[in-house]
C-alpha cells in the first residue's frame, strides 16, 4: 500500500512539474516573488474554515462533545489537517489519529469512529452542495454555460459515490472492509475496544445517522468553513496580482476541495488540484501561471499552518510518554519493595 502511495504521489509530483514547465516556471515564481511575504496573510486566514469544520465535528460527538471541548476538538482537527495536507504518505493515519485524539480527552473509542466517519461522509456530501453552489453562481452571474458542461459529469459521478458510501455504511455491508480499519485502531491498548467490532460500530453509526440533527449542524458548519475557505482564494488572487469576483474564488475553491476529496488515493492531491485549477482557467479566462501560482501559494500555506500544529502535537506526544514512562517505572519500583 505504502508503495502504491508512493508511486502515486511521484506521478501527482511529475504531473505539476510538467504543468508548471508548460506554463512557464518563471512566470509562476514572478508572481509569487511579487505577492511576496504577504501571503503569510493566509496562514491566519486558514484557521477560520478549520475552526468552523470542527464545530462539525463537534457536533457529531453529542454529550461526548462536552467532555472533549470545542477548544480541543478545533485542535485535534487542526493536527488532523496538518497531518492530510504535509505528511503525504500519512495514508489514513488523519482518521485514525482523529480517534485517538478524541479517545485520549474520553470520548469513548466507537463514538470517536462513528464521529470520524460520519464526518468524512458529510464532508462530501457538503462539497458535492458546494460545487453545485459555485457552479451555479458562476453561471448565473457570468452566463458561460461551458462550466455547466464540464461540472455536470463529475457532479454526477460524485453524487452516486455519496449515496452508495452512505447506503453501505447505514446497511452494514461496509463493515467487512472496516476489519482492517478497526483492527488496526485496536493495536492501541487506549482503543481496546474497537478489536474485532466493525458490528458495533455499525450500531453506533446507524444511531448517529438517526440524529438528524446533529447532522445537519455538522452539514451547515462544514458549508460555513468551505465558504470561509473561499476567502483565502480571493485574497491569494489578489495578492498575485489577478484580481476576480468572490463568485469566482467560490467556484475555485469548491471544484478544487471537492478534485482533491475524490482523488484521496493522490497523496495531497498533488497534480490534482493544479490541474483542476490550470482546467477551470482556460475555461474562465484565468491564465496557466496565475492559476499554478495560486495552487502553490495554498500548499505553502498549508505547510506553515501545518507545521507548528504537528511540532505542537508531538510535543504534547513526548510529553505523554514521558509521563507514561514516570508512572510504569514508579510502578515497577513499588512492585519490587
Amino acid at each position: 500500500m505504502k508503495r502504491t502511495a508512493f508511486l502515486l504521489l511521484l506521478l501527482g509530483i511529475a504531473l505539476t512539474a510538467a504543468l508548471i514547465a508548460r506554463a512557464g516556471a518563471a512566470t509562476i515564481l514572478d508572481a509569487l516573488r511579487a505577492a511576496g511575504w504577504a501571503l503569510l496573510w493566509l496562514v491566519p486566514l486558514h484557521a477560520l474554515p478549520v475552526g468552523l469544520d470542527s464545530l462539525g465535528w463537534h457536533a457529531l460527538l453529542g454529550r461526548h462533545g462536552r467532555r472533549a471541548g470545542r477548544g480541543y476538538v478545533a485542535w485535534a482537527a487542526a493536527v488532523r489537517d496538518a497531518v492530510a495536507a504535509d505528511i503525504p504518505l500519512s495514508g489514513a493515519a488523519a482518521p485514525i489519529l482523529g480517534v485517538r485524539l478524541l479517545s485520549l480527552r474520553g470520548v469513548p473509542a466507537l463514538e470517536a469512529a462513528a464521529s470520524v466517519i460520519v464526518e468524512g461522509t458529510l464532508t462530501l456530501g457538503a462539497q458535492l452542495l458546494f460545487v453545485a453552489l459555485g457552479v451555479g453562481l458562476y453561471f448565473a452571474t457570468a452566463g458561460d454555460g461551458r462550466i455547466l458542461l464540464a461540472a455536470a459529469p463529475p457532479l454526477a459521478v460524485a453524487t452516486a459515490l455519496v449515496a452508495l458510501i452512505l447506503a453501505l455504511q447505514v446497511h452494514g455491508g461496509v463493515f467487512g472492509s472496516l476489519n482492517r480499519l478497526t483492527d488496526r485502531i485496536a493495536r492501541n491498548p487506549r482503543f481496546a475496544a474497537l478489536a474485532g467490532g466493525p458490528q458495533r460500530l455499525h450500531g453506533v453509526l446507524v444511531d448517529l445517522y438517526a440524529r438528524r440533527a446533529a447532522l445537519l449542524r455538522c452539514l451547515l458548519w462544514q458549508l460555513a468553513g468551505l465558504l470561509a475557505g473561499t476567502v483565502e482564494i480571493w485574497v491569494a488572487l489578489h495578492l498575485l496580482g489577478e484580481p476576480r469576483s468572490w463568485v469566482f474564488a467560490l467556484l475555485l475553491q469548491s471544484v478544487g476541495r471537492a478534485a482533491r476529496s475524490l482523488a484521496f488515493v493522490i497523496p495531497a492531491g498533488f497534480g490534482v488540484q493544479e490541474a483542476v485549477y490550470t482546467l477551470v482557467g482556460q475555461v474562465t479566462g484565468l491564465p496557466a501561471p496565475a492559476a499554478l501560482a495560486l495552487s502553490l501559494a495554498t500548499r505553502f500555506r498549508d505547510l506553515v499552518f501545518g507545521l507548528p500544529v504537528l511540532a505542537g502535537w508531538q510535543w504534547q506526544e513526548g510529553r505523554r510518554w514521558l509521563h507514561t514512562g514516570r508512572v510504569r517505572g514508579n510502578e515497577a519500583t513499588e512492585t519490587e519493595r
